[in-house]
């Protein structure tokens, strides 16, 4: 088995989209050709690669035998920081072999061989990824990575790599390395600048093969996420905070602690400490630096809360040159919108290990499988879980004034507790829904409307003895719905209003409070035209959580900034928090990290291992008396 990581030029604007029958014609020829490299001997295959570094094919590449050498250093290496590169791994399933050619078959191959790997630089990223991916369905490729591109530095005069904010990253082998199974982090982090190490990590993973024993992919479906790392935010009875989240084992479900919401007595400009695990070993989000820095906790009776972090002056962030994804318009500003990349479609089979995975879920309570149409609308919602857009999602917040609260910013009523509060979140819902008006709301007010009065409901019912949704209704004087019966003001009031503010907060709870940010207009509406069951959402979280785990990570690094817009603050600077080039939360680096490890989550399913669903409605009610009993220590 061969391990190759080469540098190929970053794609430039114009680049290229394939369409089927064209990618499948690549797929055909660069994979013919890498099996005829790989079946050559070290010498030869070594000689190419040298030759096409010579012809600009490739701008340096590094070689490891695997098996046959355990060494830490690869056996042929031209290894050199290249501006405008981007790294791209390949294990082979093949090789080295025996064979040899002349000077004239040595040509022929390396211009073969060259030609390919042209057409696949002028390609965007996803599509790249995709021809790798089908080059490992058909069996040339073990695995495949595309690593982050290497970028010039905001100016042309020398800058260190300090003043850069990253260390140029160095080619390391590919790897998919899950969480122990006791839940704790794995104690040597793997960089990219540390290709020895990763090496020795896969190495170990690969020692099946020395012993003429069949290879499955090391990423486990039920240890993708961790209850915790070990160095989470303390919760004030010393445990650490977690999410709902696939257990370890059949036997062993994870438990669930709810979040820390701020405490009055904590700075309104603190945030919590949110700490996620990493599921596959690529660069994570751990490694795009968030623009918050650890502040000192106090003596107040908050401190518990500790540690607390604030952020960081604006002068403190370090903008580099933006990552340029498809479809992004390149210009830096702090109001630059940031285009996620798009959702790549799976392949036929990657789809068909997913709806097995999700055929093959079983329930606590029951035995009953989902029905084909329930998957299918569990995959139309998976299609929705993030939007394309972030920055047109939190445009009002973007436009917020100094003194402006996030409730204003958005629309959402200043009062929105009590009674009083229900019926000004009602009112606005309501005539957001009815199409006779102009008024409409943005898609950020309306979920987050639909979760305070979701809340605030939730709230009355605890405090009070008396029918609460008959108060609502009464004192909802100027309801357009009067004329109905009260049943049917009551199955709206349920069915519509708190339904949806109940799945917004069902979601949040389990997947991370980012959910609500960057979430798609349309996740909601499916949802709710569908019907989702219990079972439904519970299954649907398990699939996000599986073979979304980079996106999981963006909503739960994004949920100290969720939490304080639902506390009706905007954190400070808030553009550069979270579009800040280099180290923006949903910087293009960021949401680039993200989709390159769904891909890779998703490409390392396997149907081996069940999925367990849990229940995801006794999460959301811990937190949701947590955040209850807040309201109530803030009152």
């Amino acid at each position: 088995m061969l391990l190759l990581s080469v540098g190929l030029y970053v794609p430039r604007p114009g680049e290229i989209y394939l369409d089927e029958d064209a990618c499948s014609d690549l797929v055909n020829r660069l994979g013919a050709n890498l099996k005829r490299l790989v079946s050559l001997n070290l010498e030869n295959i070594i000689s190419i690669l040298n030759r096409a570094q010579i012809g600009g094919y490739i701008r340096w590449h590094m070689l490891w035998h695997v098996l046959l050498n355990a060494a830490d250093e690869p056996v042929s290496s031209t290894y050199r920081i290249c501006e405008n590169t981007y790294i791209v791994t390949l294990t082979t399933v093949d090789g080295p072999g025996l064979g040899s050619l002349d000077e004239r078959q040595l040509c022929e191959l390396l211009q073969a061989l060259g030609d390919g790997f042209n057409e696949l630089r002028k390609l965007s990223v996803d599509q790249v990824t995709h021809v790798l991916d089908c080059l490992r369905i058909i069996g040339i490729l073990k695995c495949s990575t595309v690593g982050p591109p290497v970028l010039p530095p905001p100016s042309t005069s020398s800058v260190s790599s300090e003043h850069y904010g990253m260390d140029p990253p160095r080619p390391a082998p590919p790897q998919v390395k899950s969480l122990p199974p006791n839940g704790e982090r794995l104690h040597s982090t793997v960089s990219l600048s540390h290709p020895a190490e990763t090496f020795d990590l896969l190495s170990s993973e690969l020692q099946p093969l020395t012993n003429g024993q069949p290879a499955t992919p090391t990423f486990n479906n039920a240890e993708c996420f961790s209850p915790g790392p070990a160095n989470a935010l303390p919760w004030p009875n010393g445990d650490a905070i977690s999410y709902l989240t696939p257990p370890c084992s059949v036997n062993s479900p994870s438990a669930g602690r709810p979040l820390i919401f701020q405490s009055a007595s904590v700075s309104p400009l603190g945030y919590p400490s949110m700490n996620t695990p990493q599921s596959i070993g690529t660069p994570s989000l751990a490694s795009v630096a968030s623009p918050i820095c650890a502040a000192s906790p106090g003596t107040e009776a908050g401190s518990m809360f500790s540690p607390v972090l604030s952020p960081c002056p604006s002068n403190a962030l370090q903008a580099a040159r933006p990552l340029i994804l498809p479809g992004s318009s390149g210009v830096s500003s702090p109001h630059r919108r940031a285009t996620g990349t798009p959702r790549s479609p799976m392949d036929p089979h990657q789809r068909e290990v997913v709806v097995r995975m999700l055929q093959s879920c079983r329930f606590h309570d029951r035995d009953l499988p989902l029905k084909e149409r329930q998957i299918h609308q569990i995959l139309r919602a998976g299609a929705a879980i993030t939007t394309q857009d972030p920055s047109e999602m939190l445009t009002p917040l973007l436009r917020a004034g100094p003194a402006q609260s996030s409730l204003d910013s958005l629309g959402v009523p200043e009062e929105w507790e009590g009674i009083n509060g229900a019926v000004n979140c009602l009112r606005l819902l309501d005539a957001d829904r009815d199409k006779r008006n102009s008024f409409t709301l943005k898609p950020l007010a309306r979920r987050i409307m639909q979760i305070l009065l979701y809340i605030n409901y939730e709230k009355l019912r605890k405090r009070s003895d008396t029918d609460v949704l008959n108060r609502i209704l009464d004192a909802y004087v100027d309801d357009p719905n009067a004329a109905r019966t009260e049943q049917s003001r009551k199955n709206r009031f349920h069915s519509f209003h708190i339904r949806r503010g109940k799945w917004w907060w069902r979601l949040a709870a389990s997947l991370g409070f980012g959910i609500l940010l960057i979430a798609a207009e349309d996740l909601m509406n499916i949802m709710n035209i569908d019907t989702f069951t219990n079972d439904q959402m519970d299954a649907f979280i398990a699939f996000i959580l599986h073979c979304y785990p980079g996106t999981v990570e963006l909503f739960r690094s994004l949920e100290p900034v969720a939490i304080s817009i639902l506390n009706g603050e905007v954190p400070p600077s808030f553009s550069e928090l979270i579009f800040s080039d280099d180290s923006g939360l949903l910087s293009q680096k960021a949401l680039w990290i993200a989709h390159n490890n769904d891909q890779q989550a998703l490409a390392a399913q396997w149907t081996s291992t069940p999925w367990v669903v849990e229940k995801s409605k006794l999460l959301a009610n811990e937190k949701l008396a947590q955040f209850l009993a807040f309201l109530d220590g803030g009152a």
